[in-house]
Formats: structure tokens, sequence, C-alpha cells
């Protein structure tokens, strides 16, 4: 079990992690930016909806109490496998110092889940620095390989058209050749 971070933007990054979710169930996503919405991928989780547990964090103090009963819940759920989207944007309560610290307590708390989950996180590069003391692998949107079978990261066409857009995802083997690898 491990901690692996991807940074990017969090627009791409987000989108990253929703997709691997899919790729090994159950799965119990942290959603900390309001993107675990499975109707926008309806192609990866339509058929999947009853083994992806979503809890929604809004609040940086809300964030650090999840981390703590994390465990628990993923166990009781049987997932071994923890995702969790940007969480740098988190409501708080204006006191630079004591965010500091709460983000601090909330890395420890994802470092010690990665002792006994695989925890992915979608990290937004102003956290890129807690991010490289915690994670087992830190990796860049622009330079990640596939990390999770059935998936290709990398470039592809954007939304303007032929421009590559660092953050799509493109399957990498049809549903028919991932169940022969499966084999």
């Amino acid at each position: 079990m491990a901690v692996r971070g991807i940074v990017g933007n969090a627009k791409d990054v987000n989108h990253i992690v929703m997709i691997a979710a899919a790729q090994r169930l159950p799965v119990l996503v942290l959603d900390c930016a309001n993107c675990a919405n499975p109707h926008a991928y309806p192609d990866v989780f339509m058929d999947k909806l009853e083994s992806v547990y979503v809890i929604e964090i809004e609040l940086v103090y809300k964030l650090r109490d999840v981390l703590k009963t994390a465990f628990r819940v993923a166990s009781e759920l049987r997932c071994s496998r923890i995702v969790i989207t940007t969480f740098h944007r988190l409501f708080h309560y204006q006191d630079a110092l004591e965010n500091k610290d709460v983000y601090e307590h909330a890395w420890e708390l994802i470092r010690d889940l990665g002792k006994t989950h695989d925890v992915l996180v979608a990290v937004h590069p102003l956290q890129r620095s807690q991010a490289q003391r915690y994670c087992d692998e830190l990796v860049e949107v622009g330079e990640m390989k596939p990390i999770v079978k059935g998936i290709e990261f990398g470039l592809g066409a954007g939304r303007t058209g032929g421009t590559p857009h660092p953050g799509s995802v493109r399957r990498r083997a049809t549903r028919v050749e991932a169940a022969k690898e499966a084999e």
C-alpha cells in the first residue's frame, strides 16, 4: 500500500483521480473539490455506482475529522483504495497558522492511511511541497505514465480541436481487451 500523488491544475488531476477511482472497486472517494459527480463520467461509473462511496468535504476541519475515521470506514466498506480530490480550497477561518497546522495534520493522516490502503491524492501545485514530504510517489500530469491498468494518461485532443490538453484521458484498451488482460 502507498500514497501516490498526482500534481497539476485542479481540473485535470481531479478528472484523472475520478477515472482512476473506477478502476479498482470498491473505492472510497473523499471529495474535497466537489467533482465526484458520477453522472459526469457515464461510460465509467454507471455500471459501478454501487461500489463507489463518496464523502463530500467542504471544510478543512471536516477533512481532518474524516481522515481520522477513513481507515474504519474504508475497512467496513472493504475498500482497498481511497481517492482524495484536491483540497487546497476548503473553507477555513482565515487563520493562516492554524490552517497550515491543520493541512499538515491532514497530510500526516493521509500518510498513515497509505500504510493500510492504496491512497491516490490529487495535488494542486500550491501543496506540492507538502505532498513531496508525505507521498511515496509524486507524478506531474505532463510526465505521467499509466498508473492505473486500462487507462493511458497523456496528451490528447484538446477542447479547442487539435491542441493537446494535458489532462485528457483516453481508454487504452476496450473492455474486451481489459477483460482478456485480467484473465
